[in-house]
């Protein structure tokens, strides 16, 4: 999953950044844009829909020269980057597992920490993400995970959380 991850922004953070060039269509091209609309069109729960917008914060990386050193630059990120579509609903599909602590749920809305989706995010400058996917065991299925701490010197108000963003 990480490794999808990595590419699925890899190739949003370069296609945000550097317009597409037209060219003359062939039969590869058109399969390789269906299956490329195709994984975005599935992606869309998590990302949010695509568009490849062109602005001053979603192309500011392009101002750095190629051999700046990382530790030069000041990357824009956001926390809990994939929360921006939770919902009562989503809790309520993870009850099998939030309720096995018996502690109290708290609204959903407390565990939305952004409020654009991903694509939204990369087209307003926004290059570093924090994803935090987990495996549902119950379901088989991998979600994003929004966790309040899990440390034993916490108060009981504060234990461990599961939170998914979609499935």
């Amino acid at each position: 999953m990480s490794a999808l991850l990595a590419f699925s922004c890899n190739f949003f953070c370069m296609t945000s950044a550097t317009p597409l060039i037209p060219r003359a269509a062939s039969a590869s091209d058109t399969l390789a844009n269906f299956a490329l609309q195709k994984v975005l069109d599935d992606a869309a729960p998590i990302f949010g829909n695509y568009n490849n917008k062109q602005t001053n914060t979603s192309t500011w990386m392009k101002a750095y020269p190629d051999n700046t050193p990382i530790v030069h630059m000041n990357i824009p990120g956001t926390h809990d980057s994939a929360t921006w579509n939770y919902s009562q609903a989503a809790q309520d599909s993870l009850l099998h597992i939030t309720n096995l602590d018996g502690l109290p749920q708290y609204p959903a809305e407390i565990f939305r920490c952004q409020d654009k989706s991903l694509i939204a995010q990369l087209n307003a400058g926004i290059r570093v993400f924090d994803l935090r996917p987990a495996f549902d065991p119950l379901n088989s299925t991998l979600v994003f995970w929004h966790s309040k701490g899990c440390s034993p010197r916490l108060p009981p108000s504060m234990t461990c959380s599961l939170a998914s963003t979609s499935s």
